[in-house]
């Protein structure tokens, strides 16, 4: 009879692992897409010299257009960025919890997520505890064990690269999950780990919806459940 009981207190726990599965996997789909299409391959042909019959005057090519590569763009991508981290990053912790590994710090969620190679495709580990890092930006990771609460903090490198951003996943709260944009590049204040929404909008920072897919509500709460019902191991 315990082991019946057993069986079925893990289906919710499955239930979640799957939905958070295909969500992160959607996403890192989405950024390899990206990053495929945004390669530029050059192929340079040599052949003789033909002669024309008739002389005809020489055109030269217009040179291709580059990809769009401003603040906008860069700002878009480090979105993506933050989206595809913050999730991984909640999958994972969602995992070890009921493995019976529960993670206790942010230093150990980014040590287990770079071990076992979760790292999407832009991001690479950082020589800083808790942090990574991209080509336009460092990400800050900050985690929370109970109520289950977690933000990444994009930093870019150079004004070109966009504003702080900020991705957070919090539960067992009012609060939301959200996306946080600073209004201005340089001199923008950097709000304190799980700050209410409302105090980091005072800061001169603006809540935008996720502009990738993100957790709804009750998964978030799904996923809670599922970290408070996880045993630890003996």
């Amino acid at each position: 009879m315990k082991q019946s009981v057993s069986h079925w207190a893990l289906q919710p726990q499955i239930i979640v692992l799957v939905t958070v599965l295909g969500v992160v996997g959607g996403l890192l789909l989405t950024n390899w897409i990206v990053a495929r299409w945004q390669r530029v391959t050059a192929r340079v042909e040599v052949a003789a010299p033909q002669i024309e019959a008739a002389q005809t005057k020489a055109s030269a090519s217009p040179p291709p257009k580059a990809l769009p590569d401003g603040e906008v763009e860069r700002t878009a991508a480090r979105v993506r960025e933050v989206s595809a981290l913050v999730m991984g990053l909640t999958l994972l912790v969602v995992q070890e919890a009921v493995a019976g590994n529960p993670v206790a710090s942010s230093e150990a969620l980014t040590e287990r997520f770079i071990s076992r190679h979760l790292l999407p495709p832009t991001i690479r580990a950082s020589s800083a505890r808790a942090v990574l890092e991209s080509e336009t930006a460092v990400l800050y990771v900050r985690y929370r064990v109970e109520p289950l609460a977690l933000e990444v903090v994009s930093l870019g490198r150079m004004p070109e690269d966009g504003a702080p951003i900020i991705g957070r996943i919090v539960t067992g709260s009012d609060e939301h999950s959200a996306l946080f944009i600073a209004r201005q590049i340089k001199g923008a204040m950097l709000p304190d780990p799980f700050l209410p929404a409302a105090q980091v909008i005072a800061l001169n920072w603006s809540i935008e919806p996720w502009r990738e897919r993100a957790f709804a509500q009750e998964e978030v709460e799904q996923i809670q459940h599922a970290l408070r019902t996880a045993q630890p191991k003996p």
